[in-house]
Parts: C-alpha cells; structure tokens; sequence
C-alpha cells in the first residue's frame, strides 16, 4: 500500500475496492468527518459527498441500484465522489494530528470601538477520532514517499519534509487520450495536491486545487511547495507587516532560553 500511495497505482485500488462495500467505504468517511461540513465561517458550504446505497436511491431514482463497477470507481475517488477544497484540508489535518477533526476558521477576532487591540475570537475545540496507529503508520509513510520518492518527488523540499498525495479530479468524460487533448479548456481536470507539514511535528495542513489544469503532480504540487517554503521559511525571514493593531502569530518562533 504505501507504494500503492506513493506511486498513485489505480489498480491497487481497484482491486482493493473490489474486495469492499460501499456501504462500509461510507461509514468510515463518516467517521472522520469527511462527509459532514467543515463548519467553517463561510456561507453555504457544501457537504464532500461519499456515496452510498442510500445515497444513490435518493440521488439517481430512475436506476436506484448500486453497481459493483461504481465501487471501483470509488475506490480511487472518482465517480460520485465530490469534495471541497477545505474538507480536503481538514481531512489531511486530521491525518497530521492522527485523529482530531479541527473547525477551520477564517475570522480572527473583534475589535474595540476604544482602541485597536485585536480580540482573538474563541475556536471550536477538537473532536478527538483516534486513528488506529497501525493504519495511521501505513497512510503516514505512503504520504512521505509521495514527496520523497514518488509522483511528486519534484516538488520535495530539502528543508522542510512535506507528506501528501497528488490527484486528477475529472471533469467530463473521455475515450481515449486523444480525445482528452480535444477537450476544451474547461473541460480538463483539475489538478489537486493535498498534504501536510513538516512530516514528523506537522504545523500546517493544505489542500491545493487549480482548475482544469490538469496533473496534480505537474501543477498543483509545485504550488504547495512554494506555500511551504513561504510559512517556514520566508515568511519568517521576512515577515509581513501586522494589520491595524497587535495580531499574535500563533506559529511564531519561540526564541530559545540560554541556559
């Protein structure tokens, strides 16, 4: 499997979801939180949708059965499978802390009519959904040779260990190669790199999708390298001025104590 990962083979996973139920593909979904909302502070957020029996008899009434091609499909999430950019980052998050489903926000907090003092406002805690550290171990070292050895080795960074997996998200059907290259522009896949940093104390979780651009190896990918080199590398050389008014960083360097 952790090759499987690292060199993205859809037919390792084919032929594990040939041996599941999509039922059971759900459930655990649903028990990580990647069917829900993020409950993040934006307006109409979608739900990432991972399909079901039930699911398809409500969605697609005019041919309610569930195949068993439709659970390969699945299985390298294509299909029916739908997610949103910041599902896919808290999911990676919760990857990275190897079990707690964080609320992301946007909003960082009020300020006084008398001054401009920042308050941070207060943030949703944790819901703890321990990972099996055997399975944990396996999806950890999968996502590490992403980076290191694998699809998007081209995008490692020497300072900092990066883990995450590349993707296609197709957009509209195809025959053949051929046909793909014909498409028109937004018609193409989107490319999709998600992942986490560093690898071994993980900060950051992130979810990079460009549309119709293709490979995520080729296009998303470098993207995410260049965020990471930015929030560990140049953002603390040459960090931004604050907003109007003091604004703690919460990843801010803590300067060491001479003994």
């Amino acid at each position: 499997m952790v090759q499987a990962i690292a060199q993205s083979c859809d037919v390792y996973f084919y032929e594990l979801a040939s041996r599941m139920d999509v039922d059971d593909i759900h459930a655990t979904a649903e028990k990580y939180g990647l069917t829900d909302r993020t409950g993040v502070d934006l307006p109409q957020e979608k739900r990432t949708r991972i399909p079901s029996r039930a699911w398809k008899r409500k969605a697609v009434p005019k041919d309610p059965k569930w195949y068993a091609g439709e659970t390969i499909s699945v299985g390298i999430g294509q299909g029916a499978v739908g997610t949103t950019p910041i599902g896919l980052a808290r999911f990676y998050a919760l990857l990275a802390t190897r079990g707690k489903l964080l609320t992301p926000h946007l909003f960082y907090g009020f300020r006084g009519d008398q001054g401009n003092e920042l308050d941070p406002a207060p943030v949703a805690s944790p819901k703890d959904t321990p990972l099996d550290p055997k399975h944990w171990s396996v999806l950890d070292e999968g996502l590490f040779e992403v980076v290191r050895s694998g699809t998007a080795q081209r995008s490692a960074l020497k300072e900092i260990a990066m883990a995450g997996k590349t993707g296609t998200a197709q957009v509209a059907k195809f025959v053949d190669r051929a046909h793909y290259l014909r498409q028109a522009k937004h018609l193409k896949d989107h490319a999709l790199f998600a992942g986490y940093a560093p690898h071994e104390k993980p900060q950051i979780a992130f979810a990079v999708v460009v549309e119709n651009a293709g490979f995520g190896a080729d296009m998303a990918a470098p993207i995410a390298q260049k965020l990471v080199r930015y929030w560990f590398i140049d953002r603390l050389k040459n960090p931004l001025p604050p907003p109007r008014g003091r604004m703690v960083d919460p990843f801010a360097p803590v300067p060491e104590v001479a003994e």
